[in-house]
């Protein structure tokens, strides 16, 4: 038996089916909230336009994602869910969330994980729960859901000058592929939870740089063929003072960072980094063969996602094509 779990936990595992539900996208402009009214110019100068705004509960969200996810594949093969929030419906706990969530998606019998503590970073602690569940206990799939919305306070978000929108994404975790997705080749999660209120931007900047070059590392460690090269370094929806310090902390180009929908639906939570996979797919941006490097932050977590797109049963079997990808 022990010798059966360590085969499985070398085996490959793939993202795919990735769906999403997103809220009404209104202009940041019309907000009325003063802290957005006091920062707007700061907003617009980091490129946001947008927001999106749903009045639907969290697990709604996700059980509408979820469908769109589900009806691509066979949903009675998924042996697992791990569902990710950092802002469970009102007047419920993380469970009864979770449980409402299972009958929204129609998987009121399977297995529910959830997953949190690390903010907008929680696509990256979801996909190693799912991998770990796929790998070690042999299971055809997982289905993997992260939702949030604002319920009270501003959607203005000081940590990143962001602007925060409602919306869920979800995808499947399994160890087999047909048509395109991507190949999860490792997660690297370096945590400092030391940082209070009232701590100098500087003193934040040291600690974000420590943490992300933790998370390198371990990422290099790990990783087959270690951490590199990439294609695109993929962040969520950050402001572009922001997404530019992420590119020169993970040795990337600006012009090599993959977040287009900043202007158009504002910073999605955790789910902004399968949104961006949904529209590199949509658009036709990727090749077989091409690796992608994700980040996914929180205030005091910083995780690398490493993942290499591929198209299962390719006909012509050709060697990928390694020419730069370029961006407009």
């Amino acid at each position: 038996m022990e010798q059966e779990i360590r085969e499985h936990l070398r085996d490959p595992v793939y993202i795919y089916a990735v769906a999403h539900a997103l809220g009404e996208r209104e202009p940041i402009s019309g907000l009325t909230d003063p802290v957005v009214v006091d920062h707007l110019d700061l907003l617009h100068e980091n490129g946001f336009q947008h927001y999106l705004a749903s009045s639907r509960n969290v697990h709604e969200l996700a059980g509408e994602s979820a469908t769109r996810t589900l009806s691509s594949v066979d949903a009675t093969q998924i042996g697992a869910v791990v569902y990710a929030t950092n802002s469970p419906s009102e007047n419920v706990t993380h469970s009864q969330d979770g449980w409402a969530f299972l009958r929204a998606a129609s998987l009121r019998g399977v297995p529910l994980t959830v997953v949190g503590g690390n903010g907008c970073g929680n696509l990256a602690i979801a996909l190693r729960t799912a991998r770990n569940a796929v790998q070690a206990e042999g299971l055809s799939s997982a289905l993997v859901v992260t939702t949030d919305r604002v319920t009270s306070g501003s959607r203005f978000e000081d940590s990143g000058s962001i602007i925060l929108s409602d919306g869920a994404a979800s995808c499947v975790v399994g160890p087999t592929l047909r048509g395109p997705g991507f190949r999860l080749l490792g997660v690297s999660t370096a945590v400092k939870a030391e940082l209070g209120g009232s701590a100098s931007l500087m003193a934040m900047a040291r600690v974000i740089r420590t943490g992300i070059h933790r998370a390198v590392e371990n990422l290099r460690r790990t990783v087959p063929g270690g951490a590199g090269p990439f294609r695109l370094l993929v962040t969520g929806n950050y402001g572009l003072t922001t997404r530019r310090m992420f590119s020169t902390l993970c040795g990337f180009d600006l012009s090599e960072t993959y977040a287009p929908l900043v202007a158009d639906i504002g910073h999605c939570f955790s789910a902004d980094l399968l949104i961006s996979l949904a529209e590199l797919e949509k658009e036709s941006l990727l090749r077989h063969g091409d690796r992608l490097l994700l980040l996914a932050t929180s205030p005091q977590s910083w995780s690398l996602i490493a993942v290499e797109y591929v198209v299962a049963d390719r006909p012509d079997g050709r060697t990928p094509d390694e020419s730069p990808l370029v961006i407009t």
